[in-house]
């Protein structure tokens, strides 16, 4: 991913809005806005988890299966909201 932008791109094929993501990843809107908006550093641990979250999101919305709202209720180097 390694920018703010790319994580926009993957959040918007996703078709996912920033409180949606927020939710997948249990952490508050305002994180993903910060990242987002260079606001705060997407460390490599942070990419691979967002990453991750959003491959989920993509696998399960292509298999017609509902999409858990806490995928992850502990995200490694953010807070929850």
């Amino acid at each position: 991913m390694s920018s703010r932008y790319s994580l926009i791109l993957m959040r918007l094929k996703a078709g996912l809005k920033q409180y949606e993501l927020a939710q997948l990843l249990g952490v508050s809107p305002t994180v993903i806005c910060d990242l987002e908006r260079g606001r705060r550093s997407i460390t490599p641990e942070i990419e691979k988890w967002i990453k991750e979250a959003i491959t989920e999101v993509n696998r399960k919305s292509s298999s017609g299966k509902l999409v858990s709202a806490q995928s992850n209720p502990n995200p490694p180097g953010m807070r929850r909201s």
